[in-house]
C-alpha cells in the first residue's frame, strides 16, 4: 500500500484466477505515481497441464522433465512483462499474434512445432523477449524530445514507421469473441494466418491424443485423473476455432484517423472465407472427434475424494467418463444448434435470418438424401433425428427448444468465462 514502492506481488491460490497489472496515477496530469503486479500461482499448474497433455511428460512415473519446467517458467516471464506493460499504461494489442509475436499484450497460446519425424517441438512454446510493437508503444509513450523538435511529427513518425514495418494495434473490444468481426485479432492464438494454424493445432492435437496414455499423469495419480490432463489436449484447438471463425464475414481495419495515410476497410477474400469454413467442418468430422480407444479404456468413474470439476468435461453419464459429451462439447462450438437459434433470433436482421433459415432448409434435403444411401444405423438415426428437428423448426420455430450443446469446461486457460473478464486486468 505504499505509494513510494512499484511491488509485485505474488498470491499462491489453488482456484482459477486472473494476474493484474495496475498502477495508481495523478488523477490532475495521468502521471502514473505506482505500479503494482499480482501475479497467481495458478498459472504455472494451467501450464504443467498443458505440458502434461501436449508431452506425456512422466515415462519415468515421476520426474518433471526441464522442458517443461522450462515451458512453465518462459509462460511466467512471459506473463511478468505482460503485467508491467499494464502498469506503465499499456493495453492488450491481439493482433501482435499475427505479426510475429510482437507484443508481450498479447494472450498467448503455447506455440507447438511438429518435427520431420512427427514428434512435437515445443522449444518456442512462448517468447523470451520484449516485442517490436512494445518498443514502439514505449518509445511514443515515453520519448523526450529536444526543445524545438516539433513532438507532433515526431510522434507521427514513431507510428507510420511503425505501420511501414507491419505493426500496428487492435485491442479488447474488436477482438474478444462477442461481436468482433477482425480476421487477425484473437486471444489464445497463434500465426499469421488464423485458417493455416487451425489446420496445424488439429494435427498437433492428433500426435499428442495418439500418444496419450499412462505416462500423461505421475506414478500414484488416480486414472480418472487423467480426465483432466485430457480437456486441454482435447479442446487444444478451441481458441484457434474461434480465429478461424472470425475469418467468416471478417473485415480488416486499423484504428485510422483522417491524414494519417492508413488503409481503409477490406472484406476478407471469399476464398479465405471458404477456406475458413472447410478448417472449421474439419474440426467436427468423426475422426477428429474420436478419443482413442486406449485412452477410453484408461478412464474409469472419479476416484473417492476426487469429485467433478470445472476441469472436468461435463457429462450425461452421472460418475462414469462421457466420451460422446465430450464430442458434443467440441462440435457444440461449430454445429446447427447455433443456425437454428441464429434463425430464430429476433434481435437479428431479417435478412440474416433469412439466410440462416434458407441454410438450414438446404441441409434438410442434405439429410434426406443421405437417409436413402445410409446403411450405419446409429448413423441413420441421428439423421433422421436431425431432419426430424429441422422438420418441427421450419414449420413452427417457436415448437422447438434448441438443445444446448453440453458446455465446455471453463473458459481461456487461465480466466474464467467472458462475463468475469474486467477491463485493465492481465491474462
Amino acid at each position: 500500500m505504499d505509494i513510494r514502492y512499484n511491488v509485485i506481488n505474488w498470491v499462491h491460490r489453488a482456484t482459477r484466477g486472473w494476474s493484474y497489472g495496475s498502477s495508481v496515477t495523478d488523477p490532475r496530469t495521468g502521471e502514473i505515481i505506482k505500479g503494482h503486479v499480482t501475479l497467481g500461482s495458478l498459472r504455472l499448474r494451467q501450464d504443467y497441464l498443458l505440458s502434461e497433455g501436449l508431452m506425456a511428460p512422466y515415462e519415468d512415473g515421476t520426474t518433471v522433465p526441464d522442458d517443461m519446467r522450462e515451458l512453465a517458467l518462459a509462460r511466467l516471464r512471459q506473463l511478468v512483462a505482460h503485467e508491467i506493460g499494464h502498469t506503465i499504461g499499456l493495453p492488450h494489442n491481439y493482433i501482435s499474434s499475427a505479426q510475429g509475436r510482437a507484443s508481450v499484450m498479447d494472450y498467448p497460446h503455447p506455440m507447438m512445432k511438429i518435427r520431420s519425424d512427427g514428434t512435437l517441438d515445443w522449444s518456442q512454446a512462448y517468447d523470451d523477449a520484449i516485442g517490436e510493437w512494445d518498443k514502439v508503444a514505449v518509445n511514443y509513450a515515453y520519448r523526450d524530445f529536444t526543445t524545438g523538435t516539433n513532438e507532433d511529427r515526431e510522434l507521427g513518425k514513431i507510428l507510420s514507421d511503425a505501420w511501414n514495418r507491419g505493426l500496428w494495434f487492435i485491442t479488447d473490444q474488436d477482438a474478444r469473441p462477442l461481436g468482433s468481426v477482425h480476421p487477425q485479432a484473437h486471444l489464445w492464438d497463434n500465426g499469421e494466418n488464423a485458417v493455416d494454424q487451425l489446420d496445424h493445432l488439429m494435427k498437433v492435437r492428433g500426435i499428442a491424443l495418439t500418444n496419450f496414455g499412462e505416462a500423461n499423469i505421475r506414478d500414484g495419480a488416480p486414472f480418472s485423473s487423467l480426465e483432466e490432463v485430457l480437456v486441454p489436449l482435447y479442446l487444444h484447438h478451441r481458441y484457434q476455432l474461434e480465429a478461424a471463425a472470425k475469418v467468416l464475414a471478417g473485415l480488416e481495419f486499423r484504428y485510422a484517423v483522417r491524414g494519417d495515410g492508413q488503409p481503409g476497410i477490406t472484406i476478407v477474400d471469399p476464398e479465405e472465407q471458404r477456406r475458413a469454413l472447410s478448417a472449421l467442418l474439419n474440426t467436427v468430422t468423426p475422426q477428429a472427434l474420436a478419443i482413442p480407444e486406449n485412452v477410453l479404456s484408461l478412464i474409469p468413474p472419479r476416484a473417492f475424494g476426487y469429485p467433478r470439476t470445472r476441469e472436468t468435461f461435463n457429462a450425461h453419464t452421472g460418475v462414469a467418463f462421457d466420451a460422446l459429451a465430450a464430442a458434443e462439447t467440441a462440435s457444440g462450438l461449430t454445429t446447427l444448434h447455433h443456425l437454428m437459434r441464429l434463425a430464430a433470433n429476433k434481435a437479428a436482421s431479417h435478412q440474416v435470418r433469412a439466410v440462416a433459415t434458407l441454410k438450414i432448409g438446404e441441409l434438410r434435403k442434405w439429410l434426406s438424401q443421405q437417409d436413402r444411401r445410409q446403411r450405419n444405423e446409429r448413423q441413420l438415426a441421428h439423421i433422421r433425428y436431425g431432419g426430424q428437428l429441422i422438420d418441427r423448426f421450419i414449420d413452427d420455430p417457436s415448437t422447438v427448444t434448441v438443445p444446448a450443446p453440453v458446455e465446455p469446461p471453463a473458459g481461456s486457460p487461465i480466466g474464467m468465462g467472458e462475463d468475469d473478464w474486467c477491463g485493465w486486468n492481465g491474462n
